[in-house]
C-alpha cells in the first residue's frame, strides 16, 4: 500500500472513531443539532508534479520518465455540488456530498523544448464524480455568531471519466484528501431563530491523491441553509 493511501485511510479512521465516539456520548447527553444543506460551485487551480496523464507516461528523448509541474499538464478546472450535514455541539460540522469537476488538461505536454507528447486524435474529456465526506470546526458558532470561520478535513471517493469521439469511455478510481478552510457570513434569519441562511467561501487545498488524479486548490463560494429538526 502507497503511502498516499495509508495517509487517506488511517484518517478516514480517525475521523469514523471521532463520529462514533460522539454518537456514544450523546447517549448519555442530548447533543444540539443543526441540519444544514449546502450547494456549492468554485474554480480549481491544479497544484503538484506529474509524470504521467491517463494513457501517456511523460519520457524524455532518452526515454527517462520525468515529472512535470501541474501548469505544463493541467488548465484550471470547475465544480459544483451539494451536501448535507449536521452541526453539533456547535462546532463540529459533519457533512456528505457529491461533487462533479471538470478537468482541464493541455494539448500537448512538453518534455523538453522540441520533445512532446500528445493524444492520437483528440483530447479526451476529462470529468470527475465524487463522494465528498467532510469534518469541519467551527471556531465561532454559525447559530451565534455572524461570521464564522471554519476548518477541517475533506475525504474523497469518486470516479474519473474519460471520454471522446473517438475514445472508449474509461472510468477510473481514485481517492483523494485535502485541507479545507473558510467562513460562513449569516445573511437571513428567521423569527424564531430556527433557520437561517448563510453565504460561505468553501476552499480546499487537495494534499494527496492517489493513482492519476490531479491535485488542486479549490476556491469557491456556497449557499448554506440551516434548519432544526
Amino acid at each position: 500500500m502507497s503511502k498516499k493511501y495509508t495517509v487517506i485511510v488511517v484518517l478516514t479512521l480517525i475521523m469514523v472513531c471521532t463520529v462514533a465516539v460522539g454518537s456514544r456520548a450523546e447517549m448519555v447527553k442530548v447533543a444540539r443539532i443543526l441540519n444544514m444543506l449546502e450547494f456549492h460551485g468554485g474554480y480549481g487551480q491544479p497544484v503538484g508534479s506529474y509524470d504521467r496523464i491517463y494513457g501517456i507516461p511523460f519520457l524524455d528523448s532518452q526515454n527517462n520518465l520525468v515529472d512535470l509541474d501541474a501548469d505544463a499538464v493541467y488548465d484550471p478546472g470547475y465544480y459544483f455540488g451539494f451536501s448535507y450535514g449536521q452541526l453539533r455541539a456547535r462546532h463540529f460540522m459533519f457533512s456528505l456530498g457529491f461533487r462533479w469537476t471538470h478537468v482541464n488538461t493541455l494539448d500537448t505536454f512538453w518534455i523538453e523544448p522540441d520533445w512532446g507528447w500528445t493524444y492520437s486524435f483528440e483530447t479526451p474529456t476529462f470529468n470527475q464524480y465524487d463522494l465528498d465526506f467532510n469534518l469541519n470546526y467551527y471556531f465561532f458558532s454559525p447559530e451565534r455568531t455572524i461570521v464564522s470561520p471554519f476548518a477541517g478535513l475533506g475525504i474523497h471517493a469518486g470516479v474519473t471519466s474519460i471520454s471522446g469521439d473517438t475514445y472508449e469511455t474509461e472510468n477510473e478510481t481514485a481517492l483523494a484528501m485535502g485541507l479545507n478552510f473558510g467562513v460562513d457570513l449569516n445573511i437571513w434569519r428567521s423569527g424564531g431563530g430556527r433557520s437561517f441562511f448563510a453565504l460561505s467561501s468553501v476552499n480546499e487545498w487537495v494534499i494527496a491523491a492517489a493513482a492519476e488524479r490531479p491535485k488542486y486548490v479549490n476556491f469557491g463560494a456556497a449557499i448554506k441553509y440551516y434548519f432544526r429538526p
